[in-house]
């Protein structure tokens, strides 16, 4: 530090400079002062130092160690930028930015502020390549030239410009002065997210997300990236994470085949995952997640959301202040909502006071029949016939009851239960009023009107299907335990051979439809293979066909066996045995029957059939499967 004084006292302009800088930032041998620091730039600027007239120039721009004096700050920008003898770039720069935004009372002005980005750039500053990119690439004080503004990407880019790889990337994602490439684009934005970058992050994120890298594409890679540009303040990303942790991706209900999805534990974090994002998202200004979380709230997410129309309404509102106007709508929504369930609400606790009322009355029912009888049964016989006698009291039961007495449910309160939140409950508690109502109720109605009033609950209860629950097996009484085996195989005894007796007539009249067998059975062996002999022996009557299976019944005559018609069958029947014996003798002069030869074997070249094979060739010449198809050998 002595030294560095000592060579700035004696006016060499960098260590004049360098203790400026000393004294703006401070250490341990020097305490910070900015007056200091201004002094000592200010002798340095004197004396050539174009760092300490940078340095200068940002003390009158903030006011630090003198005045404010943006004016003067300007012109010493400028001073180092237009030095003719060794210009400063990043003075260009800096004054490319104040034109760029209209700051230090400059008008603001596109067309300079790309002319002093122009020439920092060709002075070799990275930032200002970049700069005039942006100006090329969004037509800002230059003609809009994509292709001009690819190369000025990919030069600053390839010098290690963050912001440069993120625009180059997009470039080629969409295709602006470059053909498409979707893959050289991700690798240019995973260049920028590694230099820490997470607007680069989140896009390499949505690309995974959409598919844009075809077989590449993954969910588990977007979840991955949108997490870590989440986690450096991105907006977007942390509601497009919980986008895609609510509906169960990255890994979960959407994955590829062959990975196994989430488990329902699993999805239960995403979503709670889920909702954290969503809520801090909302509360840094992201319109749609604060309109995701209304949505949780008005319908509930399992238990991690409870359904609150009053949270939910309030997240609308919050929404629709952030610019998103769809969520007025759904505010008013919730509105309606609150109403509509209040009458839902009012429908069903109806219809309970009703069926309590009904309960009561049959109550009241019972009480009396059963007074009605103790009175009876606790005098004499003398009095039940004074009774007999006597004009019927105050006492006497209530007229049976019509079916319209029973409170069935209408379609309202049906539908007020269908969309009640606790539905399962109340169906099932519903359903036990209802079951058996004509067995347990029948003594109160009239005729039918217990039927009747059933089958209108049946009716009312059709959209809620009642639970399959299986059917207890029915066991023998004790004492039928040797009678089951035999009582068994007389009923597979009469399913064999059913009984036109047990055959109701609507079953006689509409015969049911044979089955589609795909070949015919087979005919009887036995008939099939009968000698002329044994067919000659049996009664002509009797003799079946090869395909018959049963027994014909023999045709009963006017004389017995006798008659013209028995004489005629006889005879043609010797007429038929006399041929087949004939036929028999020919093929004996004929000589024996040649066996077939045998079939030659696949490696013998044949088929290893009986069948003789066929010429595909000389049938069919023109055919595209007449060549032989080489034989492929068995591996074992």
């Amino acid at each position: 530090m002595d030294a560095l004084r000592a060579a700035a006292n004696a006016g060499d302009a960098r260590a004049m400079s360098d203790l400026g800088a000393t004294y703006a930032v401070g250490g341990e041998d020097v305490e910070q002062s900015w007056s200091e620091a201004f002094r000592w730039f200010t002798a340095a600027s004197e004396a050539g130092s174009a760092l300490a007239t940078m340095n200068l120039a940002g003390c009158y721009r903030e006011g630090n160690g003198c005045a404010k004096d943006e004016a003067r700050a300007v012109a010493c920008y400028r001073a180092v930028a237009e030095d003719a003898a060794n210009p400063e770039p990043d003075a260009m720069e800096v004054l490319g930015e104040i034109y760029s935004d209209g700051a230090c009372g400059v008008e603001r002005d596109l067309a300079e502020a790309a002319r002093w980005f122009s020439r920092g750039a060709a002075a070799g500053s990275v930032e200002c390549s970049y700069r005039r990119g942006v100006c090329l690439a969004t037509g800002a004080g230059l003609a809009l030239d994509y292709p001009a503004a690819v190369a000025a990407f990919t030069a600053a880019a390839n010098a290690g410009h963050a912001g440069a790889a993120l625009d180059l990337g997009h470039c080629l994602m969409n295709g602006l002065g470059a053909a498409p490439d979707a893959d050289l684009a991700a690798k240019r934005y995973r260049v920028a997210a590694d230099a820490g970058s997470p607007e680069a992050a989140y896009h390499l994120a949505m690309a995974h997300v959409a598919g844009r890298l075809g077989a590449r594409s993954s969910e588990r890679a977007a979840v991955r990236w949108l997490e870590r540009a989440a986690e450096e303040g991105h907006v977007e990303a942390m509601g497009e994470l919980a986008r895609v942790l609510a509906g169960g991706e990255g890994g979960g209900n959407n994955t590829p085949s062959g990975r196994p999805p989430k488990s329902e534990a699993t999805l239960d974090r995403d979503r709670a995952r889920a909702v954290e994002w969503y809520r801090r998202a909302a509360a840094l200004g992201h319109a749609e997640s604060a309109a995701a979380l209304g949505s949780a709230c008005f319908s509930g997410v399992g238990e991690i959301v409870r359904a609150d129309l009053d949270e939910a309404e309030r997240w609308f509102v919050r929404a629709a202040e952030l610019g998103m106007e769809e969520a007025r709508a759904a505010a008013a929504d919730v509105a309606t909502e609150r109403d509509a369930r209040a009458k839902r609400a009012e429908a069903l606790d109806a219809h309970d006071r009703l069926w309590a009322a009904f309960e009561e009355k049959l109550e009241r029912r019972r009480r009396g029949s059963a007074a009605e009888e103790s009175e009876g049964e606790g005098k004499g016989p003398g009095a039940k016939k004074k009774n007999a006698d006597a004009a019927p009291s105050a006492s006497a039961p209530p007229p049976m009851m019509s079916a319209d007495e029973a409170p069935v449910p209408g379609a309202e309160t049906m539908d007020a239960l269908a969309l009640a939140a606790d539905a399962p409950a109340r169906v099932a508690a519903w359903r036990k009023r209802w079951d058996a109502f004509e067995a347990r109720h029948a003594s109160a109605f009239a005729p039918g009107a217990a039927a009747e009033v059933e089958r209108r609950a049946e009716e009312a209860f059709a959209r809620f299907p009642k639970p399959n629950t299986p059917k207890p097996k029915r066991r023998a009484p004790k004492g039928d335990e040797k009678a089951a085996p035999a009582a068994k195989a007389e009923k597979e005894k009469a399913e064999r051979v059913p009984s036109a007796k047990k055959v109701p007539s609507s079953a006689k009249a509409t015969p049911p439809t044979p089955p589609t067998l795909s070949t015919p059975p087979p005919p009887r062996e036995s008939n099939r293979t009968a000698s002329a002999k044994a067919a000659a022996s049996r009664d002509p009557t009797t003799f079946a066909t090869a395909t018959t299976t049963r027994k014909q019944p023999r045709r009963p005559t006017a004389r017995g066996g006798s008659g013209p018609d028995a004489d005629a069958r006889r005879a043609s029947f010797a007429a038929r045995v006399k041929e087949r014996e004939e036929d028999a003798v020919g093929k004996e002069a004929r000589g024996p029957i040649k066996p077939k030869p045998a079939a030659a074997r696949p490696s013998e070249g044949g088929s290893g059939r009986s069948k003789k094979a066929v010429d595909a060739a000389a049938l069919y010449p023109s055919s595209p499967y007449a060549a032989a198809a080489p034989r492929r050998r068995r591996a074992f």
